[in-house]
């Protein structure tokens, strides 16, 4: 364990995060002396930024394109992240680093606060990434038919796969869990399916880059395909109302960007390095400081 209490977020690109003023918020919420900084750690670095890590980070999250990877780069992985496949807390203790996946619970905590019902219905989730994978485990552990729409099929086909054998296996005490594995298909963007798949969704959630700042402009919709039935779209993308989120609102959809998830998955990162429970309210407020001063 390093001597200071230093925290870090990691990705590529990493510039967009406003984890390190919602940490920040949190540090100062439970009297915690530490810092909390955003690092840019391209993919070919990682496995030696990785091995470093314990002399200097007392833990650390990780972002876009890394979750898939951490899962082999640390020395335990915990049951929520094996089962999703990927890894987006780490902690360091003692030199091990110990893997974990908060997102699952920030996704849940997302549903929850929109007390919306997904089992039985279909929904749409866009990318094969790490976050999507959360998202799926998710949605499939409340009972959803899930879509998943890639742009490269065979990563959604396997996504779809792995957690189709192991849905069951997910379980949360505020959630029944549904008596059958849930339906779970892979299409590829732009296609028929995907046309088809969001034409009937009653939600969908975006986990691509799309959106951000560097494909400000760009949604992963099909073609031509209408919102006009209204499902619930929620953004993983934050920092201003998406090209996905802009469209959606103009078919009079309920939208939500990604930061309560990235609050309540952010707040779990926190309880797993500290013990400690964190102030979500305070976590919240950080975010749109950081957003609005941008």
């Amino acid at each position: 364990m390093p001597s200071t209490s230093s925290y870090a977020v990691i990705g590529d690109p990493v510039e967009h995060s406003v984890s390190p003023q919602m940490q920040a918020a949190a540090f100062r919420a439970s009297g915690i002396d530490a810092d909390f900084r955003a690092i840019h750690v391209r993919r070919e670095d990682l496995p030696s930024w990785v091995r470093a890590a314990p002399s200097t980070f007392a833990g650390f999250n990780i972002t876009i394109p890394h979750k898939e990877a951490m899962l082999e780069l640390v020395d335990d992985v915990s049951s929520d992240a094996r089962l999703v496949g990927a890894v987006n807390t780490v902690a360091c203790r003692d030199g091990v680093l110990a893997g974990y996946n908060t997102d699952l619970n920030g996704m849940w905590a997302l549903l929850d606060s929109l007390q919306f019902e997904v089992t039985g219905r279909p929904t749409v989730v866009f990318g094969a990434g790490g976050s999507s994978r959360a998202v799926v485990a998710a949605l499939a552990a409340r009972g959803a038919t899930v879509t998943v729409v890639n742009q490269t099929v065979s990563r959604a086909e396997a996504l779809s796969r792995g957690l189709q054998a192991r849905s069951m296996e997910v379980s949360k005490p505020a959630a029944t869990p549904p008596s059958k594995p849930p339906e779970l298909r892979a299409v590829a963007s732009g296609s028929k399916g995907a046309f088809y798949a969001v034409s009937l969704a009653v939600l969908m959630v975006n986990c691509t880059p799309l959106g951000m700042a560097h494909l400000r402009d760009q949604t992963p919709l099909p073609d031509g395909v209408s919102l006009d039935h209204q499902p619930v779209v929620i953004d993983l993308v934050y920092g201003g109302p998406t090209a996905l989120v802009r469209r959606a609102w103009r078919a009079g959809c309920q939208t939500f960007d990604g930061i309560e998830m990235l609050v309540q998955q952010g707040g779990a990162s926190f309880r797993i390095w500290t013990g400690k429970v964190p102030d979500l309210d305070a976590m919240r407020q950080a975010c749109r400081d950081a957003l609005e001063a941008r």
